[in-house]
């Protein structure tokens, strides 16, 4: 009887101690999968925190690569800019816009003589027909010339001519008029006029030209500060400027340039007097009186009637 109780108490034990045993072994892997988890953790931050870097080392790269573009397109507008604004293509906008400054400016072109086909001779030949058929009197020269300065418009007017060939006019470039004042003296085949603006403006400048037989122009243009020369043609209009002219409508609208597609909310009433500077393509160039100060605009050709000795 002891011994079935002895036997039965060790079956108990032995059960106990096998129960405890796996509930540690299972405590043990519930460890091993909570330690497995928290090093799998560590490793996906890792991996996120990796590619998260990786991220923003792309960003910045896009963004230096974008601001390297950006100024390249920059670099490159402001020296098209220059380029234009200081005449390394002026010859190109004059070739190309001069013919359509204004319908009374058309003045033929002789072409050029190749000068690797001709001799010596042959050129000295040229010359002296040049000089032989210079006939223009300087009195002719009255009146204005107009093309363009860079890709600025150019109005050049000659108002007066004294017995000792001092000249007075004004210059217009786009709507900023200022007077000049030189000198004139008559060369083999052409005139040369010397003429200077004031010079109480800080921008006043000055014009080196010679106008040849046909009345056209070919100069230099000087800035104030003597830095910057720009060359320069005009053509001779027919109509002697400047003239008087009134508004012949009711309402005559002003152009900020001569274009169609400028027209302001300024505007005259039939019969204001106007002083006509200059004409471009179906546009007259005006000055006129507002409210007690002088103004400059583009008026349409048609919206004008020139006042004649009677009407004066």
């Amino acid at each position: 009887m002891a011994a079935d109780n002895s036997d039965k108490n060790n079956q108990e034990d032995t059960s106990r101690k096998s129960t405890s045993d796996v509930l540690k072994e299972i405590q043990k892997i519930k460890s091993d999968a909570n330690e497995i988890k928290r090093l799998s953790d560590q490793d996906i931050q890792a991996e996120n925190a990796r590619k998260d870097r990786k991220r923003k080392k792309v960003k910045k790269a896009k963004r230096i690569f974008w601001s390297i573009i950006i100024s390249i397109i920059v670099l490159v507008i402001v020296g098209i800019f220059i380029s234009f604004r200081y005449g390394l293509a002026t010859n190109f906008l004059g070739r190309f816009f001069n013919n359509s400054l204004s319908n009374e400016l058309t003045i033929p072109q002789a072409p050029s003589p190749n000068l690797d086909t001709l001799s010596s001779s042959a050129i000295q030949k040229s010359q002296e027909v040049q000089v032989q058929n210079f006939s223009l009197a300087l009195e002719d020269t009255k009146g204005g010339w107009a093309g363009l300065l860079g890709y600025d418009s150019l109005i050049l007017v000659i108002t007066q001519i004294s017995e000792d060939s001092t000249i007075e006019g004004y210059s217009i470039i786009n709507t900023h008029e200022r007077p000049i004042i030189g000198r004139c003296s008559k060369r083999a085949a052409c005139y040369n006029f010397i003429l200077s603006e004031p010079g109480d403006y800080q921008k006043d400048n000055s014009y080196n030209f010679n106008v040849d037989n046909d009345n056209n122009v070919i100069g230099t243009w000087k800035s104030s500060n003597g830095e910057y020369n720009l060359n320069f043609s005009l053509k001779k209009t027919n109509r002697i400027f400047p003239f008087e002219a009134i508004a012949s409508k009711s309402r005559v609208y002003l152009y900020s340039a001569p274009d169609l597609t400028t027209k302001t909310t300024n505007l005259m009433t039939k019969g204001q007097k106007v002083q006509v500077l200059q004409s471009s393509n179906e546009f007259f160039f005006i000055k006129y009186i507002n409210s007690g100060e002088a103004n400059t605009g583009f008026v349409l050709q048609n919206d004008l009637k020139e006042l004649t000795v009677d009407d004066k």
